[in-house]
């Protein structure tokens, strides 16, 4: 199953003052595609990629890929997925790298904090498309790669993916991880994330054209529905896999960003209001605050 996703707990994240871009696995990985016709055995997806990875990388495989064997199967099963990457998302990759530490400045100029983190592209195994770890923001392009049609959809991509997981960074800088959990609160940490993005860019992401364009000709019964299942611990079709039969993926991400955009309009659209955002101190308050009711 392929997904999208981010790590919330038990991380320690140094704040750094100046984001850096690091491209190194994705030039490694394209040498090794290049180098074996694009039909590496496992034995050398792990000695040439994987073993030699960056710290970013190395905990990505970690919680995302797993062994050099898993990797070799993803390459052999999405085979189109990383041929796309390669033409399109590298490029676009390579091309933003100067542009990506102007972009978190921005980010943390509308949140109102300090430091961004390194943001690091990569290959995975087709499963999570961006993640938040100790060593910063990791992009994997594969999957980024499914919703872009040349490279100029690729780095609006790019732009939308590192935004919202930098927006993850910041979270987790001021959320406790002790906090319970339960499907409104992972809904509001993605959902804020996307609606920061949205706010900073002046658009609706690629990524999520579908579940918006959906959301909006069935939410008052997706809320309805989404109302039953809120405050217990299953994700179920919402979030982080398939969604219900004939739905887009991920819609708990769509109601998430609703609740607060609703929030933000009600609390006078300041900087509090973001701060609150951020910190998600009371998912059923903030609720409860935004009068979100379709």
């Amino acid at each position: 199953m392929r997904w999208f996703g981010f790590l919330m707990a038990g991380i320690l994240l140094p704040a750094t003052g100046l984001a850096q871009v690091q491209l190194d696995d994705t030039q490694r990985f394209a040498r090794l595609w290049a180098n074996t016709g694009g039909r590496p055995s496992a034995a050398e997806v792990g000695r040439d990629y994987l073993q030699p990875g960056t710290p970013a990388l190395q905990e990505f495989a970690a919680d995302r890929i797993g062994s050099a064997e898993a990797l070799q199967l993803a390459l052999t099963r999405y085979r189109p997925d990383y041929e796309q990457a390669l033409a399109l998302c590298l490029p676009a990759a390579q091309a933003l790298a100067t542009r990506v530490p102007r972009l978190q400045r921005r980010v943390a100029d509308l949140l109102g904090r300090n430091g961004a983190p390194a943001v690091n592209m990569l290959f995975g195994a087709g499963r999570s498309g961006g993640t938040v770890t100790a060593a910063g923001v990791s992009v994997a392009l594969e999957v980024l790669c499914w919703f872009a049609f040349d490279v100029q959809d690729a780095e609006a991509l790019i732009e939308e993916f590192v935004v919202h997981e930098t927006v993850h960074w910041h979270q987790l800088h001021l959320q406790q991880p002790t906090a319970q959990d339960s499907l409104l609160r992972q809904a509001l940490i993605e959902g804020v994330a996307d609606f920061v993005t949205s706010e900073l860019l002046e658009r609706v992401g690629r990524a999520e054209s579908a579940r918006h364009q959906y959301g909006l000709q069935h939410e008052k019964r997706l809320w309805q529905a989404f109302q039953t299942d809120m405050y217990g611990t299953s994700l179920r079709h919402w979030m982080y896999g398939p969604g219900a039969a004939g739905e887009p993926a991920d819609l708990g991400y769509w109601i998430g960003k609703r609740i607060a955009q609703a929030y933000w309009q009600s609390m006078g659209r300041d900087q509090a209001a973001l701060e609150a955002l951020l910190r998600l101190e009371s998912p059923r308050q903030l609720l409860e605050q935004s009068g979100y009711d379709p």
